[in-house]
């Protein structure tokens, strides 16, 4: 089982993520900045600054970072077992909602 992981981030140069096969948990990212593709078998996106993405845990993916312009987030790994993600999960964060209240205390609080 996995240990729930959390933080806030710019990643480097090199990062990417390339899930070949299904992990079993899923990765949630708010969006801060940065340029970044996300590819799977169904759909290509760029992720969106203000956004909260869930990734699939039950689906191969990957994310390329531009290295000119790095992903900056808020990112939780999480567990949701038996709930299986077969799809991307794009939320916009509205600025006076309960969702960005929670997802500004987890970032002032790391």
């Amino acid at each position: 089982m996995l240990k729930n992981e959390y933080g806030v981030v710019t990643v480097s140069s090199s990062w990417r993520v390339e899930e070949e096969k299904p992990i079993g948990y899923s990765r949630m990212y708010y969006v801060l900045g940065g340029d970044v593709l996300y590819t799977d078998k169904i759909l290509e996106t760029k992720l969106k600054k203000g956004y909260l993405y869930i990734f699939p845990s039950n689906l191969p993916y990957k994310m390329v970072n531009n290295v000119n312009d790095p992903l900056r987030c808020v990112y939780l790994h999480m567990d949701f077992f038996p709930i299986v993600t077969n799809e991307l999960i794009e939320l916009y964060v509205e600025e006076q909602s309960l969702l960005k209240s929670l997802l500004d205390t987890i970032t002032e609080s790391l």
